[in-house]
């Protein structure tokens, strides 16, 4: 891709070069899976992330700053015999270049973009694949552009220029028009116990095959702290596809959370999401319903347990997920235990090895 050689082209020409302090860090995990429904898919494996980071000030006010994170994963049934070459890959994960100030921030390259009010079920997500039983939050990055402007109040404006691969990411619904360029921005401001913002995305598209057409976005989210946490997001999808396909999707999630002076402090949150699809606006031809409920309880100053449970009408399934975490200076450990009523799967996310029903053992190395 030619984009992508460009921006590591100039990652290794300015950066390497000049650069007046370099870091290295890195992640390091290896886990056991155990699969309950099917033992044969039970494994084990191994992923590493060496990350680079770069910097340099070119002025008072103003540094250069860039990251490059590799990715290399190896992972094995144990019922098949040992195949390094065929159960090992290893690729970029992030590469950017970041111009940074107080209140400005631009940045090129392959990165995470994400924003939005909800925790589980995101209406906003868009640009990643975060499953929500993924405790390293790990997911694919785009190549974009990102422009960033910080008030003093808070309030910040965002523009992004996307390259799109041709893939499907988050809550797409069609694939994107590959080497293609998607636009959009955002704009939040605080307010007295809140936060608004409003956000608008445009891209090209491609529906049954080979036509092409537009897909815009236009959303709106905010957040409250009276006491108990609020927040929704709302999101609209007009695509420019036949009245089959169901061109317009509305995307609602509402969520509050609350912590109890129970004990260590008894966290719990509560997320909707409502996905409706329709031919016209305020007709409704097909609608989803998500719903996700969180506890999580410090144990000790080292220990974390979290049980999340979501539910999909789609087949009336439930998923069930309990993880107890352990956090050292260095190290983590987490054991997680699943079980769903049937198969469910969030985003199409391949980061780290889930199961339907079943146990995992991970331990990570943070360096």
């Amino acid at each position: 891709m030619k984009f992508f050689s460009f921006i590591f082209l100039i990652f290794i020409s300015v950066q390497f070069s000049f650069a007046q302090h370099v870091e290295f860090q890195g992640q390091f995990l290896g886990w056991s899976l155990c699969n309950a429904r099917n033992a044969q898919n039970s494994e084990f494996g191994l992923r590493f992330f060496p990350k680079l980071n770069f910097s340099q000030q070119l002025n008072k006010n103003v540094a250069l700053q860039s990251n490059l994170t590799l990715d290399g994963r190896f992972n094995q049934n144990f019922s098949d015999e040992l195949n390094l070459e065929q159960n090992s890959h290893f690729q970029i994960y992030r590469l950017w270049l970041r111009l940074q100030s107080q209140q400005m921030e631009l940045r090129i390259g392959r990165q995470k973009i994400n924003f939005g009010q909800a925790r589980y079920l995101r209406s906003l997500m868009w640009f990643d694949k975060i499953d929500p039983r993924d405790p390293l939050q790990l997911t694919p990055g785009v190549d974009a552009l990102l422009f960033r402007y910080f008030w003093l109040n808070n309030a910040n404006l965002w523009f992004w220029s996307v390259y799109d691969e041709g893939k499907q990411l988050g809550l797409d619904r069609f694939k994107g028009q590959k080497d293609s360029w998607q636009f959009g921005g955002r704009f939040q401001y605080p307010l007295p116990f809140a936060e608004m913002a409003v956000t608008f995305h445009q891209k090209k598209i491609i529906y049954q095959a080979h036509h092409h057409g537009f897909e815009r976005r236009l959303a709106l989210d905010g957040f409250w702290d009276v006491g108990p946490g609020l927040w929704f997001e709302y999101a609209l999808s007009k695509s420019s596809v036949p009245d089959s396909l169901l061109s317009i999707a509305h995307y609602l999630t509402l969520g509050s959370d609350y912590t109890f002076g129970f004990g260590n402090g008894l966290h719990c949150s509560l997320e909707l999401l409502s996905i409706s699809l329709n031919k016209r606006f305020f007709t409704r031809v097909e609608q989803l319903t998500f719903v996700a409920f969180e506890l999580d309880y410090p144990l000790t100053l080292l220990d974390q347990l979290l049980l999340l449970s979501l539910y999909s009408d789609q087949g009336q399934t439930f998923v069930h997920y309990l993880n107890w975490q352990r956090a050292y200076d260095n190290w983590l450990i987490y054991l997680s235990l699943f079980y769903s009523t049937k198969s469910m799967s969030f985003y199409d996310n391949q980061a780290i090895p889930l199961v339907d029903r079943g146990l995992r053992l991970m331990v990570v190395f943070n360096f």
